[in-house]
């Protein structure tokens, strides 16, 4: 090995993406500028293992033999051609504890037989449950099989890119999964699939085809995500590719709410309109489906199925591209992830049900669908933040509050469950202020559906120099990670935080805190 250290330390320094992420690569730098060790290829006294053909009491060491089948699977040492085809490798995925195996040892192997090294090696960190390590013996182990079985195995699937920072160590608990699952899944995605193809079958028949009418804002928006996608995914940064498909089903929770196809379907002259905005709808959830393909393949077939296009044989260079053309026939079928209600929210799998197609969960108790669908905002009923220029170009004025848009119209706005009407909202009549509290001190209904509040993950957490108040937060709001500045050093160590789940006010606007930019509020 010591032989080796200075060609490794080269190789480091001419090529520092071979070991990622970075964390683990200044590790490995760290042992070859300690100083390398020789090591023994053979190990004595083992009953176990392949015999040395010199010394027939010994033993090949089991890492030297084990690295070797990486090259001998593909060629090496019978078969020139399949070798020559498939070395080097583009890519080793392996865990964290075996990094320095196959990041020093490895490639001291392949250099003293003058083959090259493979092009990256990528270290992945571990799980824990509850901030705990996995553990048989301490009751911390889950079962996959019974974990995929709670919702299917796609949700799953979903959390594990989407919450965890590939590469780094991420937590699990049931109470997260549960809560994941209703926001991301049945809020919000499955929501968006369901209001889009009812109302493609209400207002079109469920047919769409484009008019050329209306905001090109989706369009943008889909190609934006698309290319933050393959930048993410060529990167190994799983979770911010998963982020970038949900910023575009984001858009277009956004986008229906500001353009209220329930209000364009009134007006006749705005048909075109109406039709463009179904078909954009339509077409950015294809999109969404392509991109989150190999996160939740059958979910996303299922969900191609449904908005009309074909998922055989997809290709990300031919369908992870905005189209603006074709027609395209939808279909309304039941919910793709049914809510669940409080009696499944808690620690631990619950008992297999009967079992749903593709990546539906397998066992759920159906509540109130309605608590997903939010007219005036996106799944999660936030306030739009798309541009003026979208509902300007819709041809619609200010939106209706969210009760009036509901007593006037309320079977316009589908839920999860399209077999199950939305329900006309009425509004109490206003109940004078308390003597205690002027009524001018309070906020009114529609400026409380302003404030987007969000359920974020902590991920790092550090005082703030030469403060005494203040720590600064590094948080997962599960579209994007957020640096934020909270007054808590009072009643919170920072490393009490990392892991924990805290609601933050996200659509604050940002605000310098000792020369931090703090973008959202604890």
């Amino acid at each position: 090995m010591s032989k080796y250290q200075q060609s490794l330390r080269d190789l480091f320094a001419a090529h520092p993406e071979f070991l990622q992420p970075d964390n683990r690569r200044n590790e490995i730098q760290r042992l070859l500028e300690s100083g390398l060790e020789d090591i023994s290829v053979s190990r004595a006294g083992q009953a176990w293992g392949i015999r040395l053909p010199f010394d027939p009491s010994s033993v090949v060491y089991v890492w030297f033999d084990a690295l070797i089948n990486y090259a001998s699977a593909v060629g090496l040492g019978g078969d020139a051609e399949m070798f020559a085809r498939w070395w080097p490798a583009d890519l080793h995925i392996i865990g964290k504890d075996i990094t320095r195996f196959h990041a020093v040892i490895w490639p001291a192997m392949l250099m003293s037989a003058k083959l090259p090294v493979p092009r990256q090696v990528f270290g992945h960190g571990f799980m824990t449950l509850n901030g705990q390590r996995m553990s048989k013996s301490l009751g911390t182990a889950i079962d996959p099989i019974e974990a995929a079985d709670r919702f299917g195995a796609d949700p799953l699937r979903l959390y594990l890119v989407k919450e965890i920072a590939f590469g780094g160590d991420g937590d699990f608990s049931w109470e997260r999964y549960d809560e994941r699952y209703n926001v991301d899944l049945a809020n919000n995605l499955g929501n968006l699939v369901s209001r889009v193809t009812v109302m493609a079958g209400r207002y079109r028949q469920g047919r769409l085809t484009p008019t050329g009418a209306g905001s090109d804002q989706l369009a943008r928006l889909g190609a934006q995500a698309a290319a933050d996608y393959r930048r993410s995914m060529d990167a190994l940064a799983l979770h911010e590719g998963a982020a970038a498909a949900y910023r575009l089903i984001d858009g277009t929770n956004e986008f229906i709410a500001a353009t209220s196809p329930w209000a364009l379907a009134k007006d006749p002259a705005a048909a075109d309109r109406l039709s463009q905005g179904l078909f954009d709808a339509a077409e950015a959830i294809r999109l969404a489906a392509v991109l989150l393909s190999p996160i939740m393949p059958a979910s996303s077939k299922d969900i191609l199925r449904r908005v009309g296009a074909t998922s055989e044989g997809l290709n990300l260079d031919r369908d992870g591209r905005w189209r603006a053309h074709g027609e395209r026939v939808l279909l309304q079928e039941g919910p793709l992830w049914p809510r669940t209600d409080g009696d499944s929210l808690r620690s631990g799998p619950a008992p297999a049900a009967v079992a749903s197609g593709g990546g539906a969960p397998r066992a759920v108790k159906k509540s109130d669908t309605r608590a997903g669908v939010a007219p005036l905002g996106d799944a999660r009923g936030r306030e739009s933040t798309l541009e003026p220029e979208v509902r300007k170009r819709a041809g619609v004025g200010p939106r209706a509050p969210q009760d009036q848009d509901n007593v006037k119209e309320p079977s316009v706005e589908p839920t999860d469950n399209p077999t199950t009407p939305a329900q006309p909202v009425t509004t109490a009549p206003s109940q004078p202020a308390p003597s205690g509290q002027p009524a001018g001190d309070r906020i009114s209904i529609d400026e409380f559906m302003k404030i987007e509040l969000r359920v974020a993950k902590v991920l790092a957490a550090e005082r703030v120099p030469n403060s005494r108040k203040l720590i600064k937060m590094q948080v997962d709001v599960g579209t994007e990670h957020r640096t934020l500045v909270a007054g808590i050093a009072d009643a919170y160590e920072p490393e009490a935080l990392v892991g924990r789940s805290v609601v933050v006010v996200f659509n604050l606007k940002p605000a310098k805190l000792m020369g931090i930019e703090s973008n959202g509020m604890v």
